[in-house]
């Protein structure tokens, strides 16, 4: 292997990292990321050198799971923000990409002359990457951050194209580079290359769909609290109408308990005419925010009406964290998930609900709090509990997907009796 080859295929080995650096999701900065995708290539490239002397075996930047593959999924895995099967996918379709271009370098080899190859290849390159940079990688981004579960099963895609191509190229008898041979090895690489496109068009209509499902529930959840106020302020109507009609005789009672000295009488006629008149306030103020104190409203007043003690200190930053009504469904679940589970305590036990908003620097924390009894399983990867039903509220799903939205730091804890949900906003970035 003369110094030409050697260059070509060590270039190989850097643009197979520069379709990683595009395709994996990074949990380290840029210009980190780039500097260990370029060490880290070239020492995969110089091990595979010292095996090509020792063995004398042609050095290929195509497919080999053991040289090639596996060293670079384990190079990705050091600053991969996923550490599972997504990265995995993402660095062998990029290994079958770049094997796809090196065999269309070959047949245009064949065909023009020998000097092409490099330029071509690198042409075809530039433009992949430049296609994948613009258009595909902040779609394909989301979706692996929206999914997680099909990517083991999925990296047997570019794995079996990656087979095809070795098998044909080995196959005796066969002129892969050359007439029939060319033209299958090309139809392929388009088969090959459709699959990505149509997978990544497949999930794309996927979470549009799941997104449209979230908006539902949030339409849905907001018509429940437009009903909820709405009966509130009927019941609180029909309680005037019986506080103005007992009005006129309290007034003539403690009339005459005045008249007769008996100011303790009257003073007690005096605090239950107020304790009526609080009663009979059309909406319960748990906050200043009217659309956020509608969506508590429907739950925190249930909790009160069961004996529960609710405690409420939301002061919110202006302007809010995050969308009025997102923000109003979010914590309507969160109470209505706190209220269950204090309707699973007995009467007898403190049942409790605090909810509390802070500005604490450039960050605004939000806890909403309950008590409980028995136990909260919590679920490791999204800090959350684990939900007892599929459909809980909007559920556990929605909250994390409204807490990618906003950037926003999510955890609970459960000791002590007492159940804490966590979200931390970085005002900052709104």
């Amino acid at each position: 292997m003369n110094q030409a080859e050697q260059f070509s295929n060590w270039l190989n080995y850097l643009v197979i990292a520069c379709y990683i650096y595009l395709l994996v999701p990074s949990r380290v900065s840029r210009k980190k990321t780039a500097a260990v995708l370029a060490a880290g290539s070239s020492a995969i490239f110089l091990l595979n050198c010292l095996l090509f002397l020792r063995r004398g075996q042609a050095l290929d930047a195509t497919f080999n799971v053991l040289t090639i593959v596996l060293p670079m999924v384990l190079l990705s895995l050091t600053f991969a923000k996923y550490r599972d099967a997504r990265t995995a996918f993402s660095v062998v379709a990029a290994c079958s990409i770049m094997m796809g271009v090196g065999i269309v370098g070959e047949i245009l080899k064949n065909i023009l002359s020998p000097w092409w190859e490099v330029p071509l290849e690198l042409a075809l390159h530039l433009a992949l990457l430049t296609a994948i940079a613009r258009v595909f990688r902040e779609q394909f981004f989301s979706i692996l951050e929206r999914f997680r579960r099909p990517w083991l099963l999925l990296t047997a895609v570019p794995l079996l194209y990656c087979k095809i191509f070795d098998l044909l190229v080995e196959s005796p008898g066969f002129s892969p580079y050359w007439g029939e041979g060319a033209v299958a090895l090309l139809l392929v690489i388009c088969a090959m290359m459709a699959t990505y496109v149509l997978l990544l068009l497949l999930f794309h209509q996927l979470r549009i769909q799941l997104e449209q499902e979230r908006a539902n529930q949030v339409l849905m959840t907001q018509v429940e609290m437009m009903k909820a106020q709405e009966q509130a302020i009927l019941s609180s109507e029909a309680r005037i109408r019986i506080y103005r009609h007992d009005l006129r005789h309290y007034l003539q009672i403690a009339d005459e308990h005045l008249r007769g000295g008996r100011y303790q009488e009257a003073r007690q006629i005096v605090n239950d005419l107020d304790e009526q008149a609080s009663k009979s306030a059309a909406v319960r103020c748990y906050c200043k925010n009217l659309t956020v104190n509608a969506a508590l409203s429907v739950y925190l007043r249930q909790a009160e009406e069961e004996g529960i003690a609710v405690h409420s200190a939301l002061e919110f930053p202006d302007p809010l964290p995050a969308e009025e009504l997102e923000l109003a469904v979010v914590l309507a679940n969160a109470a209505e998930n706190a209220l269950h589970a204090c309707q699973k305590m007995p009467v007898s036990a403190q049942r409790s609900i605090v909810l509390s908003g802070q500005v604490v620097g450039d960050s605004f924390l939000l806890e909403v709090a309950n008590t409980y009894q028995g136990q909260i399983a919590i679920d490791p990867k999204s800090e959350l509990p684990f939900a007892e039903e599929e459909e809980h509220g909007i559920g556990t799903k929605s909250m994390l997907a409204f807490a990618r939205k906003y950037g926003i730091l999510i955890d609970c804890s459960a000791e002590g009796g007492w159940f804490v949900l966590r979200l931390l906003f970085q005002m900052g970035e709104r």
